[in-house]
C-alpha cells in the first residue's frame, strides 16, 4: 500500500485505518474488478453489469458533457509520479504497438509545475473562439492549436427592445402566478443554471458534432426561433403547475410558441429530477381554470390590493394588468 498506491516517502496519519479498509476489499464479479462480456474489439472484453470498475465505464458513466460546461467550477487534479500505479501504467502505454505498427511513446512527466493558477473566463473564451480547432469526433478531447489565431469575432449587437408580446420576467414572477415568493423562484433558477447550461451545450454539441466556436450573434432569436433562459423555463413550469395555464397562454406571456413551452416544461422537470434540487415552498393552486387571456386578466384584477390593475403589459393581442 505504501509503494503501490502512493509514494514510500508519504506517511499517512491514519495508515492503520486505511489498511483495515483495504483488507475489507472483496474480489469478484460483483466487487472488484467486476464481471465482463465478450467483445469483438481489443482487448476482447467489455464492461459487464457489476463491479466497481464497470461503474466508471462509459457504458454507464457519461461525462462527455463536462467539456461543454461554460460555467467555471473548482477542479482538483491528482498527479502521482512516485507510485507504481502511475509508473506502471505509463510503462504499459509505452510498450503498446498497434496492429498497423504504430508505436506509442509515453513519458512520465515528473517536473514540478506551479499550482493554483486560475484561467479567467475571458482567456478561455479567447482560446475557444480564436485558438482551438476542435475535432468533429470527441471535440472536447480531440483538438489542435491553430498556428495563427482566427480573426476576432464581430462584437455582439446591442440588446434591442423587448420582443412584442413578451412580458418581463419580474412581472410574471409574482406569487399569484407562480405560487412562490419571487426570491425563491430566482434562487431555484440560479440553482438550475449550471445543469441547464450543461444540458443545452451537450444537446447543441450532439446536433453540431463539435463544440461552439463563436457565441450566437442573437441569443434571443437564434436560427429564427426565440429562446427563453433558465428563469423563463422555471416560470413556464410554475405557470403550468400553479394556474394550469395552457401552452398557448404561457407562450404568449413569454413570447414563444407552444412547442417551446412544452420542451421547457419537460426539460425543467428532468433537471429537477436528475439533480435532486429541492423545490421551494409553494402555495396550492387557486382551484380555478384559466382558459383564455381574458380569464387571466380577471384573475389578475382580483389577485389582491398589491396588484395594480393598470393594463401596461401587452401579451399577444390581449392586454393584462401590470403585476410589477
Amino acid at each position: 500500500m505504501t509503494s503501490f498506491f502512493w509514494s514510500p516517502k508519504y506517511k499517512a496519519p491514519d495508515e492503520d485505518e486505511l489498511l483495515a479498509e483495504v483488507l475489507l476489499t472483496k474480489v469478484g464479479d460483483d466487487f472488484c474488478p467486476g464481471d465482463s462480456v465478450a467483445a469483438s474489439n481489443w482487448p476482447g472484453m467489455g464492461p459487464g453489469k457489476g463491479g466497481i470498475n464497470n461503474a466508471f465505464s462509459p457504458k454507464y458513466c457519461d461525462v462527455s458533457g463536462l467539456g461543454d460546461v461554460r460555467q467555471s467550477f473548482p477542479v482538483l487534479w491528482v498527479r502521482g509520479d512516485e507510485d507504481q500505479v502511475i509508473s506502471e501504467a505509463v510503462a504499459g502505454i509505452a510498450a503498446t504497438t498497434t496492429y498497423a505498427g504504430l508505436k506509442v511513446t509515453a513519458i512520465l512527466d515528473a517536473a514540478d509545475y506551479p499550482g493554483a493558477v486560475k484561467i479567467s473566463d475571458e482567456r478561455m473564451r479567447y482560446l475557444e473562439e480564436r485558438i482551438l480547432d476542435r475535432g468533429a469526433v470527441r471535440g472536447e478531447w480531440n483538438y489542435s492549436v491553430l498556428p495563427v489565431p482566427r480573426p476576432a469575432p464581430e462584437p455582439d449587437p446591442q440588446p434591442g427592445p423587448r420582443p412584442a408580446g413578451r412580458c418581463p420576467q419580474d412581472v410574471l414572477n409574482h406569487p399569484a402566478l407562480t405560487g412562490m415568493e419571487p426570491a425563491d423562484l430566482q434562487a431555484l433558477a440560479a440553482a438550475l443554471q449550471v445543469p441547464f447550461g450543461a444540458r443545452r451545450e451537450h444537446d447543441n454539441y450532439a446536433r453540431r458534432g463539435r463544440g461552439r466556436i463563436n457565441a450566437p450573434k442573437n441569443p434571443d432569436a437564434a436560427h429564427g426561433n426565440r429562446r427563453i433562459d433558465v428563469t423563463g423555463h422555471v416560470l413556464a413550469l410554475r405557470l403550468r403547475e400553479h394556474l394550469r395555464l395552457t401552452a398557448d397562454i404561457t407562450g404568449a406571456l413569454l413570447g414563444v410558441d407552444r412547442t417551446t413551452i412544452g420542451h421547457a416544461n419537460s426539460l425543467t422537470r428532468q433537471l429537477l429530477a436528475s439533480t435532486g434540487i429541492p423545490l421551494p415552498p409553494a402555495a396550492p393552486p387557486p382551484g380555478i381554470r384559466l382558459r383564455t387571456t381574458d380569464d387571466l386578466c380577471e384573475y389578475a384584477a382580483a389577485a389582491g390590493p398589491t396588484w395594480p390593475s393598470k393594463p401596461s403589459c401587452r401579451c399577444g393581442t390581449r392586454s393584462r394588468p401590470d403585476m410589477a
